[in-house]
Order: structure tokens, then C-alpha cells, then sequence
């Protein structure tokens, strides 16, 4: 999550942050460990991600799949990559994490792992956590939530009038279902499905057995910030040896954000 906000509170204080456009963004990227290539050496993956991120000028993307245990961070010539995953000494699996172009770093709240579900109680755990996460931010501050939920949020805007626009894609799954009542319930919306454009741009992904295409990955914001989205679009020329395309959204932002002292 992203929030800005136009005046200062106890504990903070304002940093500019120029340009006025922030480019977020979520990943699948199936994995951040070292691999040996055939010529012997290992590659530190988020060395390979934080050039690709740099060249495609993202500034603050969600990572999932990183494969990592642990919680961490590192910093890369341009961004500062933090993962939490399972407990140190257990076997490598799912993970998430989030990137941030390093000029940022000093507007940014340390992140907080809200963890990886599994089974229908943990994804009712998660979304209860989610939304009092997002209630503890003030409605007039301006938020974005990002990331790889495998949510299809289907077509039917006529029935969730209000956080999907008439540009969604596919059947709604069960996550699809729980991602839509949470919109409704905090006044948010999926930039994804509001903003026309070629299918090319909506897809993240394409099923490898069925083979449609698949619109998984969203960029949601307040309702009333919807105008700020100005390009939401699946970025498949991102180059990484994923099948999840990079999806990413240019939004307006206010020019002071909140920086947290350490």
C-alpha cells in the first residue's frame, strides 16, 4: 500500500517528491534466489530485476513468488528490495515482496508483511487484516494498493457498479469474489477495468493448460482518485524469465508525501 497525504501529523514530516508522477506496479517473477547458469557463475537476481525495473522507469512494483525465507531487505543501484517469506531454516516457497527506487526511500514507512495465503481461512484472515489495515489510513489521504492476488474480478459492472468498470475481463473466481466485497466496503475501485485499451494491455498471463488469458493482477485507488490513473496496462515486453506479465500504472500524486524517521 501507498498513501499520500497534504498535511503534516505527529511523527512525520513532508519530503517533496518530484516528478509528479509515480509509476507503480506488480509482479509474479517466480523466483529472487541465485541460480547457476551453465557457465558457472550465479547471478544475484535482484541485481538483474533492479536494471529491467530502472530501464521500464517503475518506482515502487510488488514482487510475489520471490522463493526467499526470511524477512530482509537489500539495496541495488536503484532500488531498495524488501521480502518476508516462510521462517529461516524452512523450505524455500511463495514469498512476496515490494521494490522502491531508492529516491524514495526517505518517504517511505518500513513495509509490513501481511503473509502468503493458502487455504479459504487463511484468504478470510487475510482480507479481515487487509481491511483494517487499509481503515487506519485517513480517508483523505490518497492510497494504492498493489499486488499479485490472483484475482479475476469477471466482467459484470452492472452488478459490482462502483469498483469495476465496464472493461473487465473473464469469470470472477473466489478471490475475485473477496477482492470486490473489500472494494465496495473501503470506496475503491480497479483502475485495470476502467481504462480501454487492447486486450494485449488488460492480460497478465495465459493459463498454461486452458490457454485464455488471464487478467489477474490490479491496480486499485480510492474512488475519487480514479481520474489520477492516467495508464494502467500489462507490460509484456518486461524483460525476465516470468510467464506473469509486469502490470503497472502511472498515477498523479500529491507533491508532499509522509517520510518516517528512522
Amino acid at each position: 500500500m501507498y498513501s499520500t497525504g497534504s498535511r503534516a501529523r505527529s511523527g512525520r514530516h513532508p519530503a517533496t517528491v518530484s516528478p509528479s508522477v509515480l509509476t507503480v506496479a506488480c509482479w509474479n517473477i517466480r523466483h529472487l534466489r541465485i541460480q547457476t547458469d551453465e557457465g558457472g557463475t550465479t547471478p544475484w537476481k535482484p541485481n538483474i530485476i533492479d536494471l529491467e525495473l530502472n530501464r521500464i522507469n517503475t518506482d515502487i512494483p510488488t514482487l510475489s513468488e520471490t522463493w526467499l525465507t526470511g524477512s530482509r531487505s537489500i539495496r541495488e543501484e536503484h532500488c531498495t528490495f524488501f521480502w518476508s517469506g516462510h521462517p529461516e531454516g524452512e523450505r524455500m516457497k511463495h514469498g512476496v515482496g515490494v521494490a522502491v527506487h531508492n529516491c524514495l526511500m526517505t518517504c517511505i514507512e518500513h513495509p509490513r508483511s501481511l503473509y502468503v495465503m493458502v487455504c479459504s481461512e487463511e484468504k478470510d484472515e487475510f482480507y479481515q487484516l487487509l481491511s483494517e489495515s487499509l481503515s487506519t489510513i485517513p480517508k483523505g489521504d490518497d492510497l494504492v494498493l498493489v499486488g499479485d492476488l490472483n484475482v479475476q474480478v469477471g466482467a459484470d459492472c452492472d452488478q459490482w457498479n462502483g469498483p469495476l468498470g465496464p472493461h473487465g475481463l473473464g469469470k470472477m473466481n473466489d478471490n475475485g469474489q473477496r477482492h470486490l466485497e473489500l472494494c465496495t466496503n473501503c470506496n475503491l475501485a480497479l483502475t485495470n477495468t476502467f481504462l480501454a485499451g487492447s486486450l494485449n494491455f488488460k492480460v497478465a498471463r495465459m493459463h498454461p493448460r486452458s490457454h485464455p488469458w488471464q487478467q489477474l493482477d490490479h491496480i486499485v485507488v480510492r474512488r475519487r482518485q480514479l481520474n489520477s490513473a492516467k495508464h494502467t496496462c500489462s507490460m509484456h515486453s518486461a524483460d525476465f524469465s516470468t510467464d506473469h506479465a509486469l502490470v503497472g500504472s502511472k498515477l498523479l500524486v500529491a507533491p508532499t508525501v509522509y517520510a518516517f524517521p528512522s
